[in-house]
């Protein structure tokens, strides 16, 4: 139990530390760099940056993830140390400060170059991300603001002015116009803005300065901040130049003090950026109260933004039976729909069961969730009618219902009761509505009466003795008692006989039926004889069907004249009973016709074409040994060829007939 206990104990410290980490603000890390814009090869832009690193040092590691960017321009005769206000305030928050220190002599600056300083700065930063050799790399997130102060206020305007497409917003503290017109620049420049100026600022009058840069100004949001008694100066943290040029032009003036003017700034400008560089959409809402709420300020502002709103809103009942349909109308602020079944319209038809709701997402990834919509799909009793006599009268009339419940009734009869009682055979059917009003058309049932079966026979009912004959009762009963003795629906017989069946249909009604099946005697199979050339069979009282060589021959005669050597077969049919003889080989060479007349036959032996030459030559036939003939050729012509190339080796017989006379040949193939 100790040993649980330490663990326990260890775990929650650790889970307390882990916390109170993860809750305390980054540290400051610095780094002196120098680069060069490729635009102006001959122009070193000195830069300091101030970043969340894991040790407050020089040149420290970074801290873990990416972080959004602030460029800030310094005013004219002062430098980047002047506003370490700013680097205090927003990198232990998770921002990385980017201030060039360039233009910083006393009583001179190129508002020129400044500008493309400040713009190169926004452009290199991102480079570096994307530099696996850099110590920016991977530590960068693609939104940057850029900022300025008097002169580079002005400048940072220039900057903006360009459309640069790596600057996320504008922010400006008393801006100062410039020799390229900040002003003009600022007609230029649609992304949001949020300005600051100070009510006693006789350095840079607001109505000639940044209040005429904000009138210019073409974003959909932009803002101007008056502090009450704000000062030029104390933007920034005290700087000798810049005191000694305000003190000189406004004699006698009271400022508020240099740190409440700093904590009205970071009231507005954290919210701010945590919306735009942070994709904090919970900021949006802080930034808008703060106009409210921060005493000592005035302001004007132009902003069409509020966060993204959604409502749907239905167009009917909600709740309804399976088959009808509702329409949901979406409102979104964004203008674009996503449904949580996935459409994408405005307006949407819906039949099924679910909870509805609308999601919007707008440019800077807010999203809202409107209202849910339940919608209920009723799924209608099943009308199945059941009968308390099943499908037939018998013995009564027959009560009919249904298997489930229902508010109301109408059925075929115009009754409107849950159960009515029939007393003939036709069609019944009932229109119901159940407990959610969905409406249930039954499918006919039909009552007949009392059953009457019918014995189904497979084929003809004349048989011949052998055959197996399949007796069915056509439809479904209860119980088959056949005179048989079997209780099947079918039953198979093979003898002359009148087959009984009583069937009963399983509510007490029962009926029979009858069928007579004759079976015939089926003829002696006949045998075929031979004399000479004719082949016949005894005297049959059935008819008779001579074939040769598989096809019909002669019929109606018990005797016939051979066409030819080959097989014959007879068919004897009686009352519709046939018997077949077995084949019978025919093979006939008369002695007192054969010849020894010219016939020549060569080559003998022969491997495949034997060539056969004589006068009048009208048949040619090859047989085996035993007599049965395998080719057969009529020819009428002097000489007459037989392709034997597909027999077998061995001794056959050549048969030539030339007129009535027939020659003889023992024909030897290989």
């Amino acid at each position: 139990m100790k040993k649980i206990n330490v663990v326990l104990i260890t775990s929650i410290l650790l889970s307390l530390l882990t916390i109170d980490l993860i809750a305390q603000p980054y540290l400051i890390g610095r780094r002196t760099i120098t680069i060069v814009d490729p635009a102006r090869p001959t122009r070193n832009i000195g830069v300091e940056v101030y970043y969340p690193a894991t040790a407050t040092a020089t040149n420290a590691p970074f801290a873990q993830g990416e972080f959004p960017v602030i460029v800030i321009g310094h005013g004219f005769s002062m430098n980047y140390d002047s506003y370490s206000n700013f680097w205090n305030y927003f990198t232990p928050k998770g921002y990385i400060l980017v201030l060039p220190t360039t233009e910083s002599a006393l009583g001179s600056a190129n508002h020129t170059q400044f500008s493309a300083d400040l713009n190169y700065c926004v452009n290199f930063i991102q480079l570096a991300n994307a530099d696996s050799q850099s110590p920016f790399f991977g530590k960068v997130k693609n939104k940057t603001a850029i900022m300025g102060h008097s002169m580079g206020g002005g400048c940072s305007f220039v900057a903006a002015g360009t459309g640069n497409p790596n600057i996320t917003t504008i922010l400006g503290l008393a801006s100062a116009e410039t020799n390229v017109s900040a002003i003009a620049a600022a007609a230029n420049i649609t992304i949001p803005a949020l300005l600051f100026a100070g009510g006693n600022d006789r350095v840079t009058p607001n109505a000639d300065n940044i209040g005429a840069m904000y009138n210019a100004l073409q974003s959909d949001c932009k803002n101007i901040v008056t502090i009450t008694n704000g000062s030029h100066c104390q933007f920034a943290e005290s700087n000798f130049a810049c005191n000694f040029g305000e003190s000189s032009v406004c004699l006698g003036c009271t400022f508020v003090a240099r740190a409440t003017q700093h904590q009205k700034v970071f009231r507005f400008m954290e919210p701010w950026v945590d919306f735009y560089l942070k994709e904090d959409c919970s900021a949006w809402n802080v930034f808008e109260s703060r106009f409210d709420t921060v005493s000592g300020v005035t302001h004007q502002r132009a902003c069409n933004y509020s966060l993204p709103s959604a409502s749907i809103a239905a167009n009917g009942n909600t709740e309804f039976c399976l088959g009808a349909e509702v329409t949901l109308t979406g409102t979104s602020s964004t203008g674009n729909y996503d449904w949580s079944n996935g459409e994408t319209t405005q307006n949407i038809t819906v039949g099924i069961s679910d909870g509805y709701a609308l999601n919007v997402v707008d440019q800077y990834n807010c999203a809202a969730t409107s209202n849910v919509i339940d919608v209920a799909v009723f799924q209608p009793e099943v009308a199945d009618i059941s009968s308390s006599t099943g499908t037939s009268l018998c013995g009564g009339n027959s009560i009919l219902s249904l298997t489930n419940s229902f508010q109301n009734y109408l059925w075929s009869t115009s009754e409107t009761t849950a159960t009515i009682e029939v007393d003939a055979a036709g069609n019944y059917s009932v229109t119901a509505i159940d407990q959610n009003n969905c409406e249930s058309v039954s499918n006919n049932y039909n009552i007949s009466d009392a059953p009457e079966p019918q014995i189904l026979v497979s084929g003809s009912t004349n048989f011949c003795n052998g055959d197996i004959v399949t007796l069915t009762v056509d439809g479904n009963f209860n119980t088959y008692t056949w005179n048989t003795g079997e209780t099947t629906q079918s039953i198979e017989v093979a003898s002359n006989d009148t087959y009984l069946v009583l069937v009963d249909d399983g509510n007490g009604c029962t009926n029979s039926t009858s069928e007579n099946v004759s079976f015939n005697t089926v003829p002696n199979a006949p045998i075929i004889n031979q004399k000479d050339d004719s082949l016949f069979i005894s005297s049959v009282s059935g008819t008779i069907e001579w074939f040769y060589e598989g096809t019909t021959f002669s019929s109606g005669t018990n005797i016939i004249k051979a066409d030819g050597n080959g097989e014959y077969t007879v068919v004897v049919t009686e009352n519709g009973c046939s018997a077949f003889s077995s084949p019978f080989d025919y093979f006939l060479v008369s002695v007192k016709n054969i010849t020894t007349n010219t016939t020549s036959v060569y080559p003998n032996p022969v491997i495949s074409m034997l060539n056969i030459v004589a006068k009048g030559i009208s048949t040619v036939a090859l047989s085996d040994i035993s007599g049965k003939v395998l080719l057969s050729k009529n020819v009428n012509t002097n000489a007459a060829t037989l392709d034997i190339s597909m027999l077998a080796s061995g001794n056959y017989i050549l048969s030539v007939r030339t007129g009535d006379e027939f020659s003889v040949t023992r024909i030897v193939k290989y």
